[in-house]
């Protein structure tokens, strides 16, 4: 582990929230305002996992020392290889809309980044000449946990597209930073509305 690493852990293990099966629940965002919501879903979608597919959540388990809520740039989950963390951009879920689908909406995209670290621990990390495998082996991972949930769960299968991947890739620097910086600002309203809330409720 590499002293960029070394320092991230110490970070994540300070702002840790909550411990399941010895998975680290960190809050790295903006908006203090979701921090319970956070904590709460992840718990329950690692539960979920746990009742539904043992042997992933074995997996989970053993990949991953920590689940971050953080604002990423362009998708809802990134796995940092250096420290078995799964980041979490929850601000991306409605869990009003519907929370048993996001919940396992949430559950995949753990599923998902523990197979990014059973890949890595095997001798395979992710790689500009193999990540197009690498995604879909991750992404039939969270079919089959899916199609273990039954009912619509089941019924809705994700499908692999390569594209995609490749354009996630190649997103110049400068376009992932901009990205970056709008889904703070919107995280940052989202906390200033929410103490105004409560503000007006005092």
């Amino acid at each position: 582990m590499n002293i960029r690493d070394r320092i991230l852990k110490r970070c994540l293990v300070a702002l840790t929230k909550r411990e399941y099966a010895g998975v680290r629940i960190c809050d790295a965002n903006v908006n203090d305002s979701d921090d319970e919501a956070f904590c709460r879903h992840v718990a329950q979608a690692l539960e979920l996992i746990q009742g539904a597919d043992p042997r992933r959540f074995r997996l989970v388990t053993k990949e991953l020392r920590f689940i971050v809520n953080q604002e990423l740039w362009g998708s809802c989950g990134r796995y940092l290889r250096g420290i078995h963390a799964c980041s979490v951009d929850y601000g991306r879920y409605d869990f009003a809309r519907d929370e048993q689908w996001y919940l396992a909406e949430l559950a995949r995209l753990i599923i998902h980044d523990a197979t990014h670290g059973y890949l890595h621990s095997r001798g395979i990390p992710s790689s500009k000449a193999n990540r197009l495998r690498v995604e879909h082996v991750c992404l039939v991972e969270e079919n089959r946990f899916s199609q273990r949930l039954g009912g619509r769960f089941a019924a809705n299968l994700e499908e692999f597209h390569p594209e995609w991947v490749e354009a996630h890739y190649r997103t110049p620097w400068w376009t992932r930073l901009f990205r970056l910086l709008k889904r703070i600002r919107e995280e940052h309203k989202k906390a200033q509305s929410s103490r105004r809330n409560r503000e007006a409720v005092k």
